[in-house]
């Protein structure tokens, strides 16, 4: 292997790495957007037809970016396993990456299958209100 070569997996291996934070931040951003509309609560009886709408149409906005997100960060993750091996000594145990997951990513994707949870049953709760008052 040349030198070119091995700078080439070192650079792709970079890239690969600020994919994968650039990924986290984006996870945490929208994590932290959506805080607020889940903190506000996801009480769905006392809500009008046209709240209910309202809350419905931003639940899926919010729902569909945090899919987003997630979907990013798991090939983020998938980049950066593949970025270690390729940069690991082929003599060298392969330090399993998956099993040292670091405390942020962790919390981030917790975070995020908890609030994907949340805006599921909530929506699902606004579209049978909405479909019972197209009904009348």
């Amino acid at each position: 292997m040349t030198a070119e070569n091995i700078q080439a997996q070192l650079e792709d291996a970079l890239s690969k790495f600020k994919i994968y934070e650039e990924s986290l931040f984006l996870c945490e951003r929208l994590l932290n957007e959506t805080r607020p509309f889940i903190s506000s609560g996801l009480d769905t009886s006392k809500l009008s037809s046209e709240d209910a709408k309202d809350k419905l149409d931003m639940a899926k906005n919010y729902l569909k970016n945090l899919l987003d997100g997630r979907e990013k960060l798991q090939s983020a993750i998938q980049g950066c396993v593949e970025a270690t091996s390729s940069i690991s000594r082929p003599s060298s145990p392969d330090v399993g990456f998956a099993s040292s997951l670091p405390e942020k990513e962790m919390q981030i994707k917790i975070q995020l299958q908890d609030y994907i949870e949340q805006l599921q049953a909530f929506s699902s709760s606004l579209e049978n209100i909405v479909s019972e008052w197209r009904g009348f």
